[in-house]
């Protein structure tokens, strides 16, 4: 193994399907050495935690974003992005309605 790190690669993005009034959340996976720093945007914009419904969990290698009482504006493209000293990349995908 590579002694100063490893860029992060995201590994998984995953989304549920949602529907309108529930909680929906995307999983972004990733392999970073050291743990990367996640950032989330919906389209261009960099959603901020608590703000809007959105609810941003980070773990060691994992970002869980969780939208609260979806509504149409809710769907749209969601982009995750990891950093860390090494490189940084990022993966998107839809929310779509169930």
């Amino acid at each position: 193994m590579d002694l100063h790190g490893v860029a992060p690669t995201i590994l998984e993005i995953r989304p549920s399907g949602v529907a309108l009034g529930r909680s929906g959340l995307i999983r972004c996976e990733t392999a970073a050495v050291p743990a990367p720093q996640f950032e989330w945007y919906k389209g261009d914009k960099k959603l901020i935690n608590g703000h809007h419904g959105f609810l941003i969990q980070n773990y060691n290698t994992r970002s869980i974003l969780n939208v609260a009482n979806i509504t149409a504006e809710h769907f749209g493209n969601y982009t995750c992005v990891a950093v860390n000293k090494l490189g940084t990349t990022n993966a998107s995908l839809p929310l779509n309605r169930k």
